[in-house]
């Protein structure tokens, strides 16, 4: 009798912990990286591409394999940021519309996508937000143009040096590119062929190629070349991050266009990007000051802790007032002088686009400074000409973005409605 009760027990304890504890499901291991020479590779990570045979070693859950782009046997395919492109195909999903040449080295054009948004800073400097406001800022420090979040230490970001000229203006000295973490770019503005990658100079030598960008220590997503505009000599270069940021430095110019991707995720110089002016004076702190022409605490908020000038490592003192006071102190028969100079030279130019004429108002304050610092027939002509250079870019870059409502492309010599951005 004792055996059959023990027994009985047995099955209703069974029977009570099969009905009270759940069954838990098992979990799928953890996807397992791969080794690869001396460095680690996580799972779903392209290792290593061979673009000329279209195919790549992959980690798939601790094993490298290989992964072709069509079928086994294609030849001479691009890459950018560890995506393949047969040849022919269309880069879309960025500020530029790029097409795969693999067999082509050359890069003849620029053309953005109408749906990206641009900053501006030119000449001594004036600023032109995302959101399309015009101010004049002259601080001799390094800010955040356009960064990822109101962080000291953003993981995105476009940055500038600036230095004093023409006595009380200001001028772009250098300017910084990050990518990601784990790539930063500069470049000077008194050399536009030479760049350093992470600290590394790297060479633009030829004209029409396109560069993917590399370091001592590794390759990085961003491509650059050396960019035409007009019928100019190529005295700009472009950098095309993975990022979605394209970057054309100029001698006296600095143009940031930005994906709409990147809405509501920037500030710094170039205004809070939201297709909103209203709010473009937007602190790092997250005060939104008032627009004004000469600006003071919304600009000064954004310096950065990088900084080479020392005085800029000190609090600034009375920065946080709304605006500061116009550097131009010319008598008004001066100021109808210098505007008659400027109607001149760059009136024609901008008469069919209304929109661009504050570049004339730009023009007569950069003549006020440079008669006050140093009244030379020389230096205002000099001057002159670099303003015209610069209205010029302005109205291609107007032509070939919110200008057209497809996109277009325009060659170095002529215009054609067929992208010819080559990338390799």
């Amino acid at each position: 009798m004792f055996s059959v009760a023990a027994l009985f027990l047995l099955v209703l304890v069974t029977q009570v912990l099969a009905t009270s504890v759940p069954i838990l499901p098992i979990e799928p291991p953890f996807p397992q990286p791969c080794c690869y020479g001396d460095k680690t590779v996580k799972s779903g990570e392209v290792v290593l591409s061979f673009q000329r045979s279209c195919f790549q070693l992959v980690c798939d859950n601790g094993k490298v394999v290989r992964r072709y782009l069509g079928e086994p046997g294609m030849k001479d395919c691009c890459e950018f940021d560890g995506q393949l492109y047969e040849e022919a195909d269309f880069l879309t999903s960025h500020c530029m519309t790029l097409q795969c040449r693999a067999l082509v080295g050359t890069r003849r054009t620029l053309s953005q996508n109408a749906v990206s948004s641009h900053c501006a800073v030119y000449n001594d400097p004036h600023f032109n937000s995302f959101d399309g406001y015009n101010y004049d800022f002259h601080g001799v420090c390094n800010y955040s143009l356009a960064q990822k979040g109101p962080t000291h230490y953003p993981e995105l970001g476009v940055f500038a040096d600036f230095e004093k000229c023409f006595g009380q203006a200001s001028c772009l000295s250098h300017t910084t590119f990050r990518n990601d973490p784990h790539t930063v770019i500069t470049l000077s503005n008194g050399d536009v062929t030479e760049i350093l990658v992470n600290g590394h100079p790297f060479d633009l030598t030829q004209r029409e190629k396109v560069y993917a960008l590399q370091s001592a220590d590794n390759c990085h997503p961003v491509l650059a070349w050396r960019s035409p505009w007009g019928h100019a000599d190529p005295r700009c270069i472009t950098l095309f991050g993975s990022s979605r940021i394209v970057l054309q430095h100029c001698a006296h110019r600095l143009d940031v266009f930005a994906h709409p991707a990147h809405v509501d995720n920037l500030d710094g110089l170039c205004g809070h990007y939201n297709d909103h002016v209203a709010d473009d004076f937007t602190s790092r702190g997250g005060t939104v000051f008032p627009l004004n022409t000469f600006p003071l605490g919304f600009p000064t908020s954004w310096r950065t802790n990088s900084q080479s000038n020392s005085m800029c490592q000190a609090p600034c003192r009375g920065c946080n007032l709304d605006s500061t006071e116009n550097p131009c102190t010319a008598s008004p028969y001066e100021l109808k002088t210098y505007r008659d100079h400027c109607n001149k030279a760059i009136y024609h130019l901008v008469n069919d686009y209304p929109h661009l004429h504050f570049h004339i108002d730009d023009c007569v304050f950069d003549l006020c400074i440079i008669a006050a610092y140093n009244d030379s027939y020389v230096d205002h002509n000099n001057w002159l000409q670099i303003i015209i250079n610069i209205v010029k870019m302005a109205i291609h870059f107007h032509i070939n973005t919110e200008g057209n409502t497809d996109t277009t492309t325009e060659d170095a010599q002529t215009t054609t409605q067929s992208p010819d951005n080559y990338f390799q």
